[in-house]
């Protein structure tokens, strides 16, 4: 004979579905325990999956990210093995419903919110995707290449003192030669390279960030996508290279 118990009656059906989808169900009293020490200050953009946390220890700033796509691996190897530039992997816990991540606060501002107004500087531009490069040069040479899937401005924070960082690696996924496709599509339309939402004759490889480093670079110099209006002058020569269909 099947018992409830206090724990599983609920006083409305809304009562019931906010517990189902809340995101620590499911996690241990210890783990529960731990993540208490981070206090919720605000949400980042509005974003209800990413929120600015001040540690009651210390209260040094940190990012708290509720993760409902993610491969765990990529975090668990990150935070391991940091990657300069990136931000770094504190905690990893996993509940029912979803990846929590404690991480590094870079304090910036996004490329994202640098082209409100206007167009960046080609030196400024080029510095940018320098320094994004470096990143996935590091990514991308790895025994197992990681491929971020995800490059675009708002993924990209300048710091006050010019140093650039990549973030968001929710949809980054582990680079396989054998796949002739991607299990799951996933990307930003417009950036994502044909290969991330089912065209291409590949799964997604170091070579779909590249096109996304493409997009990147003919945006922050126009403010438009390369179809909408194409950069001038020789950096074109490489933006063209860098969004070929064939990869």
């Amino acid at each position: 004979m099947n018992k409830l118990t206090v724990n599983e009656i609920y006083a409305s059906e809304d009562e019931y579905q906010s517990e189902q989808m809340n995101p620590y169900k499911g996690l241990s009293d210890d783990d529960v325990l731990k993540l208490s020490i981070y206090q919720d200050e605000e949400y980042i953009d509005g974003r209800s999956g990413i929120i600015l946390v001040k540690s009651r220890k210390n209260g040094d700033i940190y990012i708290k990210k509720l993760l409902t796509r993610y491969n765990r691996s990529v975090y668990e190897f990150l935070k391991a093995h940091p990657i300069n530039y990136m931000p770094r992997v504190f905690e990893i816990y996993e509940s029912d419903n979803c990846l929590i991540i404690i991480e590094e606060y870079i304090e910036g501002n996004t490329v994202s919110n640098m082209l409100d107004k206007e167009p960046l500087s080609e030196q400024a531009a080029v510095h940018i995707v320098r320094s994004v490069c470096a990143v996935l040069d590091e990514l991308h040479n790895l025994p197992t290449p990681i491929i971020h899937r995800d490059i675009k401005p708002s993924n990209i924070i300048v710091t006050p003192k010019g140093e650039v960082y990549l973030l968001d690696m929710n949809v980054a996924k582990w680079y396989d030669s054998d796949k002739t496709d991607d299990t799951r599509y996933m990307g930003t339309r417009c950036y994502a390279a044909p290969e991330q939402v089912g065209y291409g004759l590949s799964a997604s490889s170091p070579k779909s960030d590249i096109y996304a480093v493409g997009i990147l670079l003919n945006v922050m110099l126009t403010r438009k996508l390369p179809k909408e209006m194409r950069a001038s002058g020789r950096i074109w020569n490489i933006i063209e290279r860098c969004i070929s269909l064939d990869a």
